[in-house]
């Protein structure tokens, strides 16, 4: 079919750039083929990503003998076999140089390969992928393999003997239900990714199983049901080169001592979101080169913050951050004056949403490192280190009384520590939450030494005093001329330009789109072309800006105009849109504290029909608002006129315009009237 690609004009002298990335939705079974046939042999690089393809032409693309690249996910491929497909006959003989082959997001059910193909990366993630199975000429090759997120419930212990050059392994998400994961033959995996199987494994060791010496150094096992971490095992005895291993929302109970031992190069350890109720010392003996650790949401806590007998960091002495945030159910409680002891080189501390009893100075006198402390949602307050950069206590309910009065004079002057959040921090005073903020709470009484203010304040009022007399007996009239002159100026740009220079458009339009014909055959009409005043308002299908957000174009629209008109109905009450610009037509009139909304009801509506809508009756009670007469043309006169005069409150000039308005119509009102 060449009529759905009438507008792409694919030849040999055009392609000049060997990557080709054919649009999403120009391609079906049927005319793929006739797309491919004028694509240059030089090509390295196919995306045909998002399309409809569901089946393959057996040497589909045999012209393509340099393809190194080839991405078709997001199509339709059901069943790949041996990469000559069941109904799809993709063959990838005369592809000698596919380096890369992407088939992520199709509806795959089953995959096997027995050709010899090259295909150093290979993602199959989020398919209907049952099984694996791969021929011995497949295996040298493959140094990236992804089928995350199939169906895959079954492995054989020997599928990955022969990958010898594999590097990235991904898995995630797959319904596993073998007892063990055996990695026999990946010798050079660098990175492997084991999250939300299911794998009912308490133990780590039984999850995965290397039998040899690798060169494994990130292991991600998230999301799993492992339970213990032991110290009896060899599990960690040939993973000696892993510096990243995450065991993340899991249901870790127990870390047996030295049980991260044989891990000397580990600089990266996330036991985040488990049941770890305690740090226990000699835990983390062994890590020498660990620099971050995360143990929040989990279950520590301390009965008392008297010193412990073997601190647990204390072989950490690389450790440069660290996360206790979030403990359950109740936070840490206390904390232990030497907790920290052994962290001489900590930069980054996050105890936040703790609420702890109690948190001494004491419990940091060790981190003399310490850069970025973060204490938000807790309780507590330290003095200040000395190496300190960011301090985070949002939340914090702190006493305004003498007792803090260093830290709230420390917090303004001191240069090189950030106080976050600190004009959000609450007052209290006698355990009774104030309405101003610790920032702002006069302190000033507990001053002691105040010779020096004294001084300063008497030098400048005395300065004062002495220079006033002689300003108003030499300069008085200069003076008061330039006073004069300046308030005029400022009325004079307040009044005239202000008005004039900010704003856009006279008045933005709120209507529902079934009251679009009352707009431009009566609004418009009465208030943007006939007699003078001729004003400018801001229609949604004519002024909004293309490929803007649409909730930004409101925004902007209404921000600049200077009123708004709300053409309220029925079919307005229940538009969600018409609902969002009212309410921030509203923030702009109680920001600005002036009248900037225009409320026209074009149809009668029974008080008990807006009971739902409560801004809008609360603007009804607070203000006027005009009832469109839709058969009394006198009536419709007048109310032109009312409508007038609520968009003429504006500046001088263009109030006198009003007058010939009057003056051309008010004979035929008041005819119609009487």
């Amino acid at each position: 079919c060449h009529s759905c690609l009438s507008c792409i004009h694919i030849h040999h002298q055009l392609i000049l750039h060997p990557s080709l990335t054919l649009a999403p939705s120009l391609f079906s079974s049927n005319n793929v083929s006739w797309a491919l046939v004028d694509l240059p042999g030089f090509t390295i690089s196919l995306n045909l990503s998002h399309n409809k393809i569901s089946q393959l032409k057996e040497r589909q693309f045999e012209q393509l003998p340099k393809l190194e690249k080839l991405i078709l996910q997001r199509n339709s491929l059901k069943t790949l076999i041996t990469l000559n497909l069941e109904n799809n006959c993709l063959s990838l003989k005369g592809l000698s140089t596919l380096d890369s082959l992407d088939l992520s997001q199709n509806e795959i059910t089953n995959f096997s390969v027995e050709v010899e193909v090259k295909v150093k990366c290979l993602i199959l993630c989020r398919n209907n992928i049952t099984k694996l199975e791969f021929s011995s000429r497949f295996f040298p090759y493959v140094q990236k393999f992804d089928f995350s997120h199939n169906k895959i419930y079954h492995m054989s212990d020997d599928l990955f003997l022969n990958f010898t050059n594999l590097k990235y392994l991904v898995f995630n998400n797959n319904p596993l239900n073998i007892s063990v994961l055996k990695y026999s033959g990946l010798l050079r995996l660098d990175e492997l990714y084991v999250s939300n199987l299911a794998i009912r494994s308490s133990s780590l060791s039984e999850l995965c199983d290397f039998s040899r010496r690798v060169k494994l150094r990130k292991l991600i096992a998230n999301y799993n049901q492992i339970t213990t971490i032991e110290s009896d095992k060899s599990f960690f005895i040939p993973l000696a080169n892993l510096t990243a291993l995450s065991l993340q929302s899991n249901k870790v109970l127990d870390i047996e001592r030295f049980a991260f031992k044989n891990l000397p190069n580990l600089r990266q350890l996330s036991l985040a979101v488990n049941l770890i109720k305690e740090v226990r010392p000699n835990m983390f003996q062994g890590l020498n080169s660990l620099q971050r650790l995360n143990l929040g949401k989990n279950k520590i806590s301390f009965n008392s913050p008297a010193a412990l007998k073997q601190p647990p960091f204390t072989h950490l002495r690389n450790l440069e951050r660290l996360n206790l945030q979030s403990q359950q159910p109740h936070g840490i409680n206390y904390v232990p004056n030497n907790l920290f002891q052994g962290l001489q080189k900590l930069k980054g501390l996050t105890i936040k949403n703790n609420p702890d009893k109690h948190l001494g100075e004491q419990a940091f006198w060790s981190l003399v490192n310490l850069e970025v402390l973060d204490l938000s949602y807790s309780e507590s307050i330290i003095r200040p280190l000395k190496s300190l950069e960011t301090l985070n206590i949002k939340f914090n309910p702190l006493s305004c009384s003498c007792l803090n009065f260093w830290f709230q004079n420390w917090s303004k002057i001191n240069k090189k520590t950030e106080v976050s959040y600190l004009k959000a921090i609450p007052c209290y005073v006698n355990f009774q939450k104030r309405q101003q903020k610790f920032v702002n709470f006069d302190l000033s009484t507990c001053l002691y030494h105040n010779g020096i203010v004294y001084f300063l304040t008497t030098t400048v009022v005395l300065t004062f005093l002495i220079i006033i007399p002689i300003i108003h007996h030499k300069g008085r009239w200069y003076f008061l001329y330039g006073w004069y002159f300046v308030q005029a100026w400022v009325h004079e740009r307040r009044t005239d330009r202000t008005r004039e220079e900010r704003y856009q458009y006279d008045a933005f339009v709120s209507y529902s789109s079934n009251d679009e014909q009352w707009v431009f055959n009566e609004l418009l009409e009465n208030l943007e072309r006939a007699n003078p005043p001729h004003f400018k308002l801001c229609l949604h299908h004519r002024d909004f800006e293309v490929g803007k957000f649409i909730v930004d174009n409101i925004a902007d629209s209404i921000r600049n105009s200077r009123k708004t008109i709300c053409v309220v109905s029925r079919n307005f009450l229940q538009s969600e849109w018409c609902n969002m610009e009212l309410q921030l037509a509203g923030y702009r009139l109680f920001e600005e504290h002036c009248d900037v909304l225009i409320l026209i009801f074009l149809e009668e509506i029974q008080s008990h029909e807006l009971s739902n809508y409560h801004q809008l009756r609360k603007f009804m009670r607070s203000r006027t608002y005009i009832n469109w007469p839709p058969y009394d043309i006198g009536a419709q006169k007048l109310f032109w006129m009312k409508a007038l005069n609520t968009l003429l409150n504006m500046p001088l000039p263009a109030c006198k315009s009003i007058f010939c308005y009057l003056k051309a119509n008010c004979d035929e009102v008041l005819i119609r009237i009487t």
